[in-house]
C-alpha cells in the first residue's frame, strides 16, 4: 500500500510516543509505525465492509425465503 502519509502526522506520532511513552523515535521508525497503523486500519476498516455487505445480504436472502 502507498499512501502518503503527511510529514506533520509522523512528528505527531513522535510528540505522541516521546510524551505518553518516553520513546524516542527516528524520523525513519515513526514513518514505518504510522504506515503499519494506517494499513492495520485500512484492513479491519475492508474486514468490516465485507462483513456487513455479507451481512445485510444474508437478511434480504432470509427475508425472501
Amino acid at each position: 500500500m502507498s499512501m502518503a502519509i503527511s510529514e506533520a502526522t509522523i512528528q505527531e506520532l513522535r510528540q505522541i510516543l516521546k510524551e505518553d511513552y518516553g520513546k524516542e523515535v527516528t524520523q525513519a521508525e515513526a514513518s514505518e509505525i504510522t504506515s503499519t497503523l494506517v494499513g492495520y486500519f485500512d484492513l479491519l476498516a475492508k474486514i468490516y465492509h465485507r462483513e456487513k455487505v455479507k451481512n445485510n445480504y444474508d437478511d434480504k436472502k432470509s427475508k425472501t425465503n
